[in-house]
């Protein structure tokens, strides 16, 4: 029985490296029912959206390294969770996030708005690589995200890895079917303003 489970997760595994979009979605998909009960045990008492949080975080990084997974992705998604968990309880989400409220207080600057046009639908991830060229840049935006809290790091991690706003559209939507787009766009407005106010200080 063993042996055909692991036949079946590797079969998905292989076809969701050829990029077939199915495929892939029903890998994350399978990943999502057996990795959110391990996520739920570890995690009582902790409320269901940074629970989903920590779960999309996991996605962002098994998504960024697909192609490097041999065999078994849900042993390696579990190995992953296990790091995110560990990472969340030794820095609990913070609760405090900017709102809408403080637009005006976003600044120009070409920094932030290499950052917005990385972010907008027309742009792909590398395009804030592309744009910012000095690594020292790159290495500050990395350690202000890295700052944030857990869904806003793993969506700038996933843009940061390549991923387009519709793959990491996707990915957050399998670990949280009731992920509203309307919440998601609010969501990730706040987290630009969060890392806008982080690259200021």
């Amino acid at each position: 029985m063993d042996r055909e489970i692991e036949n079946t997760w590797n079969e998905l595994l292989w076809q969701a490296q050829r990029g077939e979009q199915q495929a892939q979605n029903r890998l994350f998909k399978e990943l999502s029912v057996t990795l959110r009960p391990f996520l739920e045990s570890r995690l009582r008492g902790w409320s269901r959206e940074d629970k989903d949080d920590v779960l999309q975080e996991t996605f962002i990084i098994i998504g960024a390294k697909l192609q490097d997974i041999q065999t078994n992705p849900h042993r390696y998604g579990i190995k992953v969770l296990r790091n995110k968990i560990g990472h969340a309880l030794r820095n609990p989400p913070h609760k405090r996030m900017v709102s809408a409220d403080s637009a005006d207080d976003y600044k120009s600057s070409a920094l932030r708005q290499a950052i917005a046009r990385s972010l907008s639908h027309e742009s792909s991830g590398n395009d804030l690589l592309d744009e910012l060229g000095k690594k020292e840049e790159i290495e500050r935006i990395q350690t202000a995200v890295h700052k944030l809290p857990t869904f806003c790091r793993a969506f700038f991690l996933g843009i940061l890895n390549g991923r387009t706003r519709k793959e990491l559209w996707r990915l957050f939507k399998t670990s949280d079917p009731g992920l509203k787009r309307g919440t998601y766009r609010k969501r990730i407005f706040d987290c630009r303003m969060k890392l806008a106010e982080l690259l200021e200080t």
